[in-house]
């Protein structure tokens, strides 16, 4: 049986008192797993999504002293401090995929979340995932969507893999826990120009993506930041829930922590908070991510019904999109997929390495770059009708498995 632990972590705790909450939560949840023990490389992924593209430091939101929407750096120190004395001679990599924006470079976005600290006291490696060399890796099992994914070589090479996430609501993907942290993976010239456009533009396409990264990147160990949480979206509205969770079991993790939210686990499209898209964490359950049957998982420290805010979560969509409209998007994207599949060899010759943008059985435009097809697809209300975006390859080189819309 998973074991997920939860303890209090309130907002006005000093640094140090912080540490050691975290510590006391993974020792709760088991402690350091031994895969973790054993690595020679550890991959470490944080969530600084509330700093990326910010202009200044003093841009990047906070309440209280406390980020909004990123890790506290704490938590992510305290982690990384427990890895290290559990693993002296690993490497350890954090990694981000930064989109900072001039005069503003990926460096300053580590150096606001205290990133540096732990290359001088830990010795840890700080790694753009949006640079240095790229490769392409099998989804284990297929994938639901994508066979494989590209990623920076170090992060898809590491031999254990520790998920930093924050507690909080996501307007598209409904929470942003554990697997959904490890989205920022994802490099962006691959993927869609700034913040992945390409994959936010498609609500079919991006849950599975999400389950994809987390299926070939399965955190060891979970951590959930809830000092401070974001209501209504990534970076929002801020609730002082004051907890901490850590569990083995990203899955059971994320069960636990979107349970705190005040959600069953199990909710579908399109009730609240997934209004606008399919549940991922039911969609990871079903490739055998973990469990979200919370009478199968050990909760220890503080129950959930005691350690839940009063507070009702909800979320504001993204491009304020509504559940009707995103029923679109989800219809069309899987109708138009069927077209391409049977217009394949017609569009190849015509198309062929470009992106086309398919609209009731037509292509409507075609571009030569991804960033160019993200930049058009991501606009709402859609200026060219809802339809499909997607590169034309033949079936052979797919990395997008198009015949799994179906």
């Amino acid at each position: 049986m998973p074991v997920v632990a939860i303890q209090r972590s309130r907002h006005d705790r000093s640094d140090a008192e912080i540490a050691a909450i975290v510590r006391q939560t993974i020792e709760l949840a088991g402690g350091v797993p031994e895969k973790v023990r054993r690595a020679r490389s550890i991959l470490v992924k944080p969530n600084y999504v509330g700093a990326n593209g910010r202009p200044s430091d003093d841009a990047v939101k906070r309440h209280a002293g406390r980020f909004l929407g990123c890790t506290e750096p704490i938590v992510t120190h305290a982690t990384v401090a427990m890895i290290r004395e559990a693993n002296p001679g690993a490497e350890i990599i954090v990694s981000e995929g930064v989109d900072n924006r001039e005069p503003r470079v990926p460096e300053d976005c580590f150096r606001a979340m205290g990133a540096n600290r732990l290359t001088e006291e830990f010795g840890a490696r700080l790694l753009n995932a949006n640079t240095g060399t790229l490769g392409l890796y099998d989804v284990p099992g297929g994938g639901l969507l994508h066979r494989a994914i590209h990623l920076r070589r170090e992060v898809a090479e590491a031999d254990a893999v520790v998920s930093v996430a924050k507690l909080k609501m996501h307007g598209t993907a409904g929470v942003t826990l554990s697997l959904k942290n490890m989205f920022g993976l994802l490099p962006r010239s691959r993927y869609g120009s700034t913040y992945r456009n390409f994959m936010h533009a498609n609500h079919y396409r991006l849950m599975r993506v999400i389950v994809d990264i987390a299926t070939l990147r399965r955190p060891d160990l979970a951590v959930i930041d809830g000092t401070i949480a974001s209501d209504h979206g990534i970076d929002h509205t801020p609730i002082e829930a004051g907890l901490m969770l850590a569990g083995h079991d990203p899955l059971a993790t994320d069960a636990v922590g979107i349970a705190l939210l005040g959600f069953s686990p199990r909710t579908q499209f399109p009730e609240m908070p997934f209004l606008v898209s399919e549940n991922h964490l039911l969609l990871a359950e079903q490739v055998g991510i973990g469990t979200l049957d919370l009478d199968r998982i050990e909760v220890r420290g503080i129950a959930i019904a005691e350690a839940r805010p009063r507070h009702t979560f909800t979320i504001q969509t993204e491009r304020n999109v509504t559940t009707e409209e995103s029923r679109q998007y989800i219809a069309a994207a899987r109708s138009q997929a069927k077209v391409y599949v049977a217009r394949r060899e017609e569009l190849l010759a015509a198309h062929r390495g470009r992106y086309v943008f398919l609209r009731d059985g037509e292509v409507v435009w075609s571009v030569p770059t991804l960033a160019e097809a993200a930049d058009r697809a991501i606009k709402h209300p859609p200026p060219d009708g809802y339809g499909l975006t997607i590169q034309v390859v033949p079936e052979a080189e797919e990395i997008e498995r198009v015949a799994a819309y179906a």
